[in-house]
């Protein structure tokens, strides 16, 4: 008898122990759409949680891009009530922002803050390499470069400032031209080129449309200046390098973010994050036109190498 009744406690202690080992949450994800690197993104973040042993149970949206999608979307989380809302990409970001204000939200794969509305219940991770970070890369590859060009709109100059106080410890030249809108960026630009090593991107959708970065990059070509891209894409298009993300790192700091959410921080308490890792990519096709040489060094830590098929 003595021996069931221990045999039963043990059961129980066990049952107990497991019980509140394992958290239980409730999360919806909504994907502006469903691309590699969001995809990428949100197995970070369900990866973490289930590492940290809290049993997800989660729904899945997919707004394909499509701003319209959103209403029907939004009513039907509401509907299910769910503890966390993870907002993958600018537009679900954007949407979720504007139309959930009980629920606490998780945004990451966002570029800037400037299009989600800040309140109470959001917090996330940003895209935004800190300009530090870049300034280094840029040493790296480029050790030569001592004046760099910037096209800026208001949407950016408080970006543009940091970058003019960062360079001076950088031991960097910055030139900017602060424009209204994409029609003048040609002219900006056609101003800068003869008077720079380099020619910095800056994430602003006032300035930089398909057919903006497609003139840039002949322009860049043209005048022999290196582009300093936002991402891989525009490393392929032509730009001579480009820092991204690393996707599954940024799924993981928001799966760190919901974590502190579950255990009961208030979203308004934990502070917006940037990426702590950084992957470079480089063009050496570009490079060679250029008659730029990149260091073996540089090209043993770079993540993506853009190079002619018939070199070695």
């Amino acid at each position: 008898m003595k021996k069931t009744i221990l045999s039963l406690l043990s059961l129980l202690i066990f049952t107990c122990v497991a019980s509140f080992s394992l958290e239980r949450a409730v999360v919806s994800i909504v994907f502006t759409n469903k691309n590699e690197q969001y995809v990428q993104a949100v197995e970070g973040f369900k990866k973490f949680l289930k590492e940290n042993n809290i049993n997800l149970w989660f729904s899945e949206y997919n707004l394909e891009g499509k701003e319209e999608k959103g209403g029907i979307i939004l009513s039907e989380i509401k509907n299910k009530k769910p503890d966390i809302i993870v907002a993958v990409g600018t537009l679900a970001a954007k949407i979720v922002s504007k139309n959930i204000n009980d629920i606490p939200v998780v945004f990451c794969m966002v570029m800037s803050e400037t299009s989600i509305e800040k309140k109470p219940n959001i917090t996330g991770v940003l895209m935004d390499i800190p300009l530090e970070i870049k300034f280094d890369y840029l040493k790296k590859v480029l050790p030569k470069a001592k004046s760099i060009g910037v096209v800026y709109t208001s949407n950016t100059e408080k970006t543009f400032e940091e970058m003019l106080t960062l360079s001076k410890e950088k031991g960097y030249k910055i030139i900017g031209k602060k424009i209204n809108s994409e029609k003048e960026f040609p002219e900006a630009l056609s101003d800068l080129l003869s008077q720079i090593d380099i020619f910095w991107m800056i994430a602003d959708s006032n300035i930089y449309s398909i057919y903006s970065v497609k003139h840039l990059i002949l322009e860049c070509f043209k005048n022999k200046v290196p582009l300093f891209g936002l991402s891989l894409a525009y490393t392929k298009a032509g730009a001579l390098l480009s820092l991204d993300c690393n996707y599954e790192d940024m799924g993981k700091q928001a799966g760190e973010i919901g974590l502190k959410i579950i255990q009961s921080i208030k979203p308004e308490n934990i502070p917006v994050e940037v990426p702590r890792k950084a992957e470079l990519s480089i063009n050496l096709i570009a490079a060679q036109k250029m008659g730029i040489e990149i260091s073996k060094e540089i090209l043993k830590e770079t993540k993506e190498i853009l190079k002619d098929e018939n070199s070695n």
